[in-house]
């Protein structure tokens, strides 16, 4: 895989391209974080209106504890959370009760840069940092979109069969002038086996969402070597430990210009193209929200789940696909509503959550 995380190349598979594996073939489910004992009794003392992440400090010399706390309606596609938003935490008072600790009081005080809880999965404190590095590159990237605009990041593709292609608007509206438009999947004699079920999909970089439209930008055939890739995904260094090289060329592709070819696998010769289909319109602009598709990649956090809000210490819920498999980068959402950095609010199998990094990959998975 690639170094740094795939965004420019970052789809969904709406229509599953392998058949998963039978749920008796799943690992351990993956669990919630261990929580201190005190934590039950702090969540009745969060205000209405939040909902509560998972504890991120406790200290029972000191008799206190972190509980960061997010919007309630976090996960409301009509009122979704910014990952840009620090947030408030709730710091809570801790008092002894025979042989344990419980909450006795709470305050609601803004949430320090410092205030994160723990690696998660296999993922190092270099990565969870990298992550959070550019996550916040983004946002400074972006600074130049339309009022209004939540910035982000990721790679996806269309999933609208309409022979005649998705509209690229002007505008945030199904009244706003056609700039272009994205061609319906393709079919040809493939090389090899890769080849995605129903043909392929043309790719472009997510940079922004309003309004439940999506502005795109820098779409292209996904045969060639102009494949779309997003942030590169931070990686240990096999020397060192971080790579910040990495970082900086992931900072540079952050507004969708290409820093360098970026290095997906080319699947097929860009020459088999069909040469009577039209050429997606490789511009900025804006698409309807249910027309577009995208995988979930390794975004350095818990797998196999969604989150209530954009952030990595938010409540995570278990999900699975229709086998009773996990999710995770073998798997993509049924549907994308919303997204804000390198975050994705998404929906699979009826639950709703965020998940962070998406990619474009139609034939691989986005490890």
């Amino acid at each position: 895989m690639t170094p740094m995380l795939r965004v420019f190349t970052l789809l969904p598979l709406v229509t599953p391209l392998a058949v998963a594996a039978p749920a008796a073939a799943q690992p351990q489910p993956t669990r919630v974080p261990d929580q201190p004992a005190w934590y039950e009794s702090a969540l009745k003392l969060v205000p209405p209106g939040y909902a509560a992440g998972y504890a991120i400090r406790s200290d029972e010399q000191k008799r206190k504890g972190v509980v960061p706390v997010f919007p309630a309606t976090a996960d409301d596609p009509a009122k979704f959370a910014s990952t840009f938003d620090r947030g408030q935490v709730l710091e809570v008072e801790l008092r002894r009760n025979g042989d344990a600790l419980e909450a006795a009081a709470a305050t609601l005080r803004p949430r320090e840069p410092g205030e994160t809880g723990a690696p998660q999965g296999t993922s190092s404190s270099d990565q969870t940092r990298q992550f959070i590095d550019i996550n916040r590159a983004i946002e400074t990237r972006f600074k130049n979109l339309p009022p209004g605009t939540m910035a982000c990041n990721f790679g996806a593709y269309s999933i609208d069969k309409d022979r005649k292609g998705l509209n690229v608007r002007a505008e945030p509206s199904a009244q706003a002038r056609i700039l272009g438009t994205l061609p319906p999947p393709f079919r040809f004699k493939a090389k090899g086996n890769n080849v995605p079920e129903g043909g392929w999909r043309t790719e472009f970089l997510v940079i922004g969402h309003k309004d439940g439209w999506f502005l795109i930008q820098g779409a292209a055939p996904p045969s060639g070597a102009k494949r779309h890739e997003g942030p590169a995904r931070p990686r240990q260094s096999a020397r060192a430990g971080r790579s910040p090289q990495r970082v900086e060329d992931a900072r540079k592709r952050a507004d969708g210009s290409p820093a360098r070819e970026p290095p997906g696998q080319e699947y097929e010769d860009e020459r088999v193209y069909p040469k009577d289909h039209p050429r997606p319109y490789a511009g900025r602009g804006w698409v309807a929200g249910n027309k577009i598709g995208a995988n979930f990649a390794n975004g350095a956090t818990r797998m196999g789940g969604l989150f209530q809000a954009p952030d990595a210490d938010a409540r995570w819920q278990r999900v699975t696909d229709r086998h009773g498999n996990e999710i995770g980068a073998d798997t993509s959402p049924d549907r994308i509503f919303a997204c804000s950095g390198l975050w994705a609010l998404v929906e699979k199998n009826g639950i709703r959550g965020w998940w962070r990094h998406l990619c474009s990959n139609q034939v691989t998975n986005c490890s």
